[in-house]
């Protein structure tokens, strides 16, 4: 996404040129209230200011006119209008949400030699915007206050300072709607002293003392890209895999020269879990499931009308169907299963793929998630896994969160599960994982499976991550991989069967299934997801000493891909079977049309395909003397050396 990154040279003109008392609300009242402040509007509060709209509306750039100290007092006591605003302008014209995902990221704690040490995210909540022939080009906003994870609000933190109040902003996002979030630069520490008029001392309530003074912050822009691993997706015997959700991006080789290596990435994000996404490459199945999306048919629901049914889990053969779960299928004697599914919200078709070699793209996913029309708890869960959290905000570090995969255990439902878990399963407890990794060029030798292997990465992503890289060195800069999340990704052959009725007097009695492709025509799979994506700062560390440096990045959702489970290994080994058989018939054509090409048609030559037929007899019969006679040559001169030793002997 497009970043403006905005000059703090230019905010410092812009603060400079514009007057730093707070805007009066109603023309001669010298104290407006919290509540009048926050109903005045932007393009009256702009004006009154001084700001020439036009100069604005020139520019292509989002730009911050300024970021506003409202009402500090002097006493404590009249601190209750004290807020924070500040005023943007949007050349794009496009509606900014006012119940939105806005906001703007300022410094929470200070080391001691008074250097920012930890950033957050605060809330921007829309007062007003410019509307007529400046429509949606002007905006103020409000900072909306809340305890940071260092224990104080903005309110407790500047008040311990009244001298000077010290904001350092590196950033704000402004929300567009259609999960459209996009970050711009501010950079800037905005240091006020003084008072408005109305919240000084006694005796200096008429004059505005208020002054701030803005000099630079160092950021860094970031462009964030995602890949997710999952952990020996071929073995059958397992249908619970470790997946490895990575974000990767490029940081300035000057950054780390000057400030050391990259020891710590603070992000923040909210995880969910997918409820089941079926895959099918079965027109009927999908069209039949089609119209109950999101649709509840209840835990006892069995209606032959509905011409299929599916079992997930399939634990026996023959006659004797038993399922973990079922949807639509009638529970009894020789077809049971122990959980009902009551609704399907997740729907894909393969696109003419064979179900079981398509992988199921993110872009599709997320398309899917944005576009859904019924409610997104159909889609989403909160029972993201134990230990693991709907809502994140953590600060890794590189040397110690070093984390362990879980090994899922596997579901060993046949002799040949049984097989592949004591002879092929090498899904590993992989240890002490580093969370932060920097990768080169040289990382990414070797095939793609290889890498994937060894870096954690999606196979089908190798190619990207390598171009990315290449793209990197050359301007400088070294990628970081950065492995965030260790989940659960599920996935499992559906059992698809379609009911045949046996109707009296227009009433189904009896029915009875016929089996449309048995474990070869859907797969389910769930996965966790991350929504709004966020890296905050980059922590650097030189010799023991610690940087930290604000982030520049509009947030992503990362939703992995969904791959399919491998083929149940008898179906398998009779679809490769059946490919086998077929490949040696059409030898078989090609060769018989050969000899009818040289030979003739055999109705009119069928002699010369019986003396052929013969010398093939023949041939056959006389390769065991062929290689007799060979043998033979090949021995005769050594026998010959040998016999000349013995006589000279």
């Amino acid at each position: 996404m497009k970043k403006s990154i905005l000059s703090v040279l230019l905010v410092s003109i812009i603060l400079l040129a514009f007057p730093i008392p707070a805007f009066a609300a109603e023309t001669g009242d010298v104290t407006p209230s919290y509540e009048k402040f926050e109903n005045t509007n932007v393009v009256d509060d702009l004006t009154s200011a001084g700001v020439d709209l036009d100069a604005y509306t020139a520019k292509d750039e989002v730009a911050l006119i300024t970021f506003q100290e409202f009402a500090y007092s002097y006493y404590s006591s009249n601190m209750s209008d004290f807020g924070l605003y500040v005023y943007i302008y949007n050349p794009s014209g496009k509606s900014i949400l006012t119940d939105s995902k806005s906001s703007i990221t300022i410094a929470i704690s200070y080391d001691e030699d008074g250097k920012p040490n930890d950033y957050e995210k605060f809330s921007l909540k829309v007062c007003s915007r410019s509307t007529g022939e400046y429509s949606n080009l002007f905006y103020k906003f409000r900072i909306v206050d809340h305890i940071s994870a260092s224990g104080s609000t903005i309110k407790q933190r500047v008040s311990k300072t009244p001298s000077e109040r010290r904001y350092d902003v590196s950033e704000f996002e402004l929300d567009f709607g259609n999960n459209t979030i996009e970050a711009y630069g501010v950079g800037g520490t905005f240091k006020f002293s003084g008072y408005a008029a109305g919240y000084g001392k006694d005796g200096e309530t008429d004059t505005s003392t208020l002054s701030c003074e803005v000099t630079d912050l160092t950021t860094i822009e970031l462009e964030i890209q995602q890949t997710s691993y999952i952990q020996d997706p071929d073995n059958s015997s397992i249908k619970n895999h470790n997946q490895v959700t990575t974000a990767y991006f490029a940081v300035p080789n000057s950054i780390l020269e000057a400030y050391g290596k990259l020891q710590k990435i603070k992000a923040t994000w909210n995880e969910y879990r997918t409820t089941p996404v079926i895959v099918t490459d079965n027109t009927d199945f999908y069209n039949f499931l089609l119209p109950l999306l999101g649709v509840d048919i209840g835990a006892d629901h069995q209606d032959c009308s509905l011409n299929y049914c599916f079992g997930i889990g399939r634990s026996a053969g023959g006659q004797y169907l038993l399922f973990d779960q079922a949807y639509n299928m009638k529970w009894q004697s020789g077809q049971e299963y122990d959980e009902a599914i009551t609704k399907i919200s997740w729907l894909f078709d393969s696109e003419g793929t064979d179900v079981f070699d398509y992988t199921l793209p993110s872009e599709r996913i997320e398309e899917y998630l944005y576009n859904y029309d019924g409610d997104r708890s159909d889609l989403l869960t909160e029972n993201v896994g134990d230990g693991r959290s709907v809502y994140n905000l953590v600060d890794f570090d590189a040397d110690e969160d070093a984390f362990d995969f879980n090994k899922y255990e596997p579901d060993i439902k046949g002799l040949w599960q049984l097989w592949d878990y004591l002879f092929k399963d090498d899904q590993a407890v992989l240890q002490d994982v580093a969370p932060i990794l920097a990768i080169s060029s040289k990382d990414l030798s070797g095939t793609a499976e290889s890498v994937s292997e060894r870096l954690l990465v999606g196979e089908a992503d190798v190619s990207d991550i390598k171009t990315y890289v290449a793209n990197a060195e050359a301007n400088d800069q070294t990628v970081f991989l950065f492995r965030f999340a260790c989940t659960e990704y599920y996935s499992e052959e559906v059992n698809v069967y379609k009911y045949e009725n046996h109707w009296a007097d227009g009433v189904p009695f009896n029915h009875t299934f016929n089996n449309i492709g048995l474990m070869d025509c859907a797969y389910v799979a769930q996965e966790n997801v991350f929504l709004n994506f966020d890296i905050i700062q980059l922590t650097f560390n030189k010799d023991g000493t610690y940087t930290v440096i604000p982030v520049v990045a509009s947030p992503i959702d990362i939703i992995p891909s969904v791959t399919p489970p491998p083929k149940d290994p008898i179906t398998e080994a009779k679809d490769n079977a059946e490919e086998w058989l077929a490949k040696l018939w059409e030898k078989i054509q090609e060769l018989w049309d050969k000899l009818t090409a040289a030979l003739g048609s055999f109705k009119e030559n069928w002699w010369k395909y019986g003396l052929l037929a013969l010398a093939v007899i023949v041939g056959i019969c006389a390769i065991p003397y062929i290689f007799r006679f060979i043998i033979w040559l090949i021995k005769l001169p050594f026998e010959a050396l040998e016999n000349s030793y013995k006589k000279k002997r």
